[in-house]
């Protein structure tokens, strides 16, 4: 057996449960936040120990995820790397860059701050987060062009004439020669 997510079984209800999961880097952090009644995990490797290994991210899989990034380069580095592992594979990612924290600050440093309401302002923190899109020169995931536009800037419409115009033939994309 290899390294596994630290609070397996909590993960996985929550996962079932539809409910939020918050993957932070270490231990002692995930702890912090699963004493204020929220899922959090984290995994043997951390920022600086190399990436999460895919495998490792599995049970993720089609959960609504919160990263939590440190507040120095290595951290968010590692925390983008994640969302970057679990993109096209979560149902959500969210990646928190937290406020107040400082240099090398991190969600233990921040509950010291906001001891009265932690909860709450987290909640509303996470809630303030736009879901998670990598940008496009560090994604792993191969580019679909069409007429020389990436397929993400085309709009709803082109894509719904597109559908249609294809629909008849059982497939979304014809390839012309």
């Amino acid at each position: 057996y290899g390294p596994v997510l630290y609070n397996l079984p909590e993960v996985l209800q929550a996962k079932a449960e539809n409910r939020v999961i918050r993957k932070f880097e270490g231990e002692t952090k995930a702890d912090a936040v699963m004493k204020l009644g929220l899922v959090s995990t984290s995994t043997d490797s951390g920022a600086g120990k190399g990436k999460d290994k895919p495998e490792v991210l599995e049970p993720l899989t089609g959960a609504d995820v919160i990263i939590y990034a440190d507040n120095d380069k290595v951290g968010i580095e590692y925390a983008e790397d994640t969302a970057q592992l679990l993109y096209g594979k979560a149902k959500s990612i969210k990646l928190v860059m937290l406020p107040d924290v400082g240099e090398h600050g991190d969600i233990i440093d921040w509950l010291k701050l906001h001891i009265e309401n932690a909860r709450e302002e987290l909640l509303g923190i996470e809630a303030e987060t736009p879901e998670y899109q990598p940008s496009s020169e560090n994604t792993s995931l191969p580019a679909i062009i069409a007429n020389n536009r990436q397929l993400r800037d085309i709009s709803t419409d082109a894509l719904k004439a597109l559908y249609e115009f294809n629909n008849s033939q059982r497939c979304i994309f014809v390839r012309s020669a």
